[in-house]
């Protein structure tokens, strides 16, 4: 190439002390012991973050978010609920659906309509089951 034209100079011995700034710049580079920290507290704040979040986010005893109850009841002593009372509140509410369960189990069983001969089968079915019942327990309705 013309060396008018060219824009580009290379420094004397560059080539030559290639290597060696290679190998040095190589050796000087290293992690420094503040950014490992950095990255440590970083993740470990993250972390502790979620576990709360996720401990505070869910009553043990209720099995429900946080958003279904009041977050101050959390951190107040008066308005906590013992073991006995959740089970008192669990048996209620397992009478009412018990209850609201019978209801519907009436309601179809009155909208079923049956035949003339399905009826005179049902009497004559539950005559023989008394009729049996009063045989085998003879001695103890005596």
């Amino acid at each position: 190439m013309d060396k008018k034209n060219n824009p580009f100079k290379v420094p004397e011995n560059y080539f030559d002390n290639l290597n060696k700034r290679l190998e040095k710049e190589a050796k000087t580079k290293h992690v420094s012991v503040s950014r490992v920290l950095k990255y440590v507290a970083s993740i470990s704040l993250i972390l502790t973050l979620s576990i709360s979040i996720f401990i505070i986010g869910f009553n043990y005893d209720r099995k429900e978010p946080l958003l279904s109850f009041n977050v101050l009841n959390l951190f107040s002593s008066q308005n906590k609920e013992t073991p006995q009372q959740n089970q008192q509140q669990n048996q209620y509410s397992e009478e009412i659906a018990w209850e609201n369960q019978v209801k519907e189990m009436v309601k179809e069983a009155e909208q079923i309509e049956f035949t003339e001969e399905e009826l005179a089968y049902m009497e004559n079915y539950m005559e023989e089951e008394i009729n049996e019942y009063i045989i085998n327990n003879l001695e103890t309705l005596e």
